[in-house]
């Protein structure tokens, strides 16, 4: 899901970039005209909210891009920790297995510890 949201940002961004060449071309050329007055009418404004206005959505597309890959970072590092984890309680367990049991089956068991005795095989305790 985060993948999705990092290649869907980066397609946004680049698909800005046309629009704000197109507005960046047509503002530049209405600043310089040659002999002509520059003058700030109601369509050099308009340009000029244009300009700005996608310059910040791109800023804010790359701010949410650069969160969305933080926090694909974080998740790949706690994927990792919990693997790493996971392996390590893997190898306890295969141990425990294969070397603790075979020892664990030379001692006497707990409710013969703890005093409790059990009647031979076919006797019953009275």
């Amino acid at each position: 899901q985060v993948e999705t949201m990092i290649r869907n940002l980066k397609d946004a961004i680049w698909e800005k970039d046309a629009p704000n060449k197109v507005a960046q071309t047509r503002l530049t050329n209405r600043h310089q005209r040659p002999n002509i007055e520059q003058c700030r009418d109601e369509p050099a404004h308009r340009l000029i909210e244009e300009v700005t206005e996608i310059e910040d959505t791109v800023r804010q597309l790359e701010t949410k891009l650069e969160q969305s890959e933080q926090r694909q970072r974080e998740l790949q590092s706690t994927r990792l920790a919990l693997e790493k984890e996971i392996s390590v309680k893997k190898t306890s367990v295969s141990i425990d297995r294969d070397r603790c049991l075979r020892e664990r089956t030379c001692f006497p068991a707990t409710n013969h510890l703890s005093g409790y005795r059990t009647a031979p095989f076919g006797l019953e305790q009275t």
